[in-house]
């Protein structure tokens, strides 16, 4: 595809919020939340749905029988098919709306609100310049099902939620000759306006905290019973452990990281001062940088093999910045090429997890780390 979507990692709060200072120059921004990377599709288009008839009959049929059946529960009277169609969406009926929102904080916390689930590497938030071309009038009499275009619609405040949320919708339109539903972001006039911000999960978890600090939690995006029982819950149970996960993290840090030393000289403090962090366990892992050689290299300790998966991570984050994100690596003046090591006592013990992981071995004897690509001797001092 010939435009390609502008992509940035971003791995904190501040720097999430600084892109959008630098970015954001006014006029209608919308915002979408994925722990994921996956396809910018409406549910009724997903792969895990198989419909038993036509999808536009299916579609058309639950609608119908969503407005049917939902009067009881409502105290109002949606004016029109489309706040229909809002108010389904956001109960959890299967539409051809997905769901944004103009508040960025909120795209925020749907990416990192869920501290048990096995997140990817990355979380996606999508970045949406609006113009008002894009915008269906929901006044007129057009009804969703007609779109000839897939367009950007503002719901009515018909629910809490929705003004909690801020709450925008893309309504996708139905190609016949394909039978299927468009990627948001494979279509031309909107994929050139996208941006895609990518969020690696092991930051998730500090960024929640972060949010919560704010006001951004369950009970301010649900403002209902559901969302404040969820945030109860949370706020007694999993933030525990998330707290005792950091502080078992700060513990190796400690415990694992050394200063490095150059042919037995203790390396000048200034010389570890840039640093790459990685959020892991909701802390910054710090991997120590030496500015002396060819090139940075990054040195890592394993005491406790545990914690290797962590590190190996952290190994594979920092290779995909040097090979694909230069202008982030000259943003943080890392601009030489990087090269890690995990360094692990009983590294034939896990070989099978550090495949693909260049290794050094110390060797009491010669008292250094060797390795056949490896030329520089470093050994261990301690951290003043």
């Amino acid at each position: 595809m010939k435009n390609k979507i502008n992509e940035i990692i971003v791995g904190s709060l501040n720097t999430y919020i600084k892109y959008l200072e630098d970015n954001c120059y006014g006029g209608l921004v919308l915002f979408r939340g994925q722990a994921e990377d996956r396809p910018l599709l409406p549910k009724i288009a997903r792969a895990q749905y198989k419909w038993k008839n036509n999808i536009l009959k299916t579609e058309c049929a639950m609608f119908e029988e969503f407005k049917r059946k939902s009067r009881p529960y409502l105290n109002f009277k949606p004016e029109s098919d489309w706040d229909w169609l809002a108010l389904a969406q956001h109960y959890g009926l299967v539409t051809r709306l997905l769901d944004w929102t103009k508040n960025p904080l909120a795209a925020l916390w749907f990416l990192v609100a869920d501290p048990k689930k096995l997140y990817k590497e990355y979380g996606i938030i999508w970045m949406f310049p609006v113009t008002e071309e894009n915008i269906v009038d929901a006044s007129d009499k057009l009804s969703p099902f007609e779109c000839d275009s897939t367009k950007v619609f503002q719901p009515n405040h018909i629910t809490k939620r929705i003004v909690a949320q801020d709450g925008w919708f893309t309504v996708h339109k139905y190609v016949k000759s394909g039978r299927k539903f468009l990627r948001f972001e494979t279509l031309k006039k909107y994929r050139k306006l996208l941006t895609k911000i990518m969020i690696p999960y092991e930051s998730f978890d500090k960024i929640r905290n972060q949010l919560n600090q704010c006001g951004i939690n369950s009970a301010s995006i649900f403002p209902d019973l559901d969302g404040l029982c969820s945030h109860i819950v949370w706020d007694n149970s999993s933030r525990k452990s998330e707290r005792e996960e950091i502080n078992d993290a700060l513990r190796f840090e400690t415990e694992a990281l050394r200063a490095i030393t150059l042919e037995g000289g203790l390396c000048p403090t200034h010389h570890l001062k840039t640093q790459v962090g990685f959020s892991i366990g909701g802390h910054r892992m710090i991997i120590d940088a030496i500015l002396d050689g060819p090139e940075h290299l990054y040195l890592i300790e394993v005491k406790n093999s545990t914690k290797i998966d962590i590190l190996i991570r952290a190994w594979r984050h920092l290779i995909a910045l040097s090979k694909s994100y230069t202008d982030y690596l000259k943003s943080e003046e890392i601009t030489r090429p990087i090269k890690a090591f995990i360094i692990a006592p009983d590294y034939e013990k896990e070989s099978s997890r550090l495949s693909g992981v260049p290794i050094l071995k110390y060797d009491k004897k010669l008292k250094k780390f060797v390795n056949k690509d490896f030329i520089y001797r470093f050994i261990f001092g301690t951290r003043k």
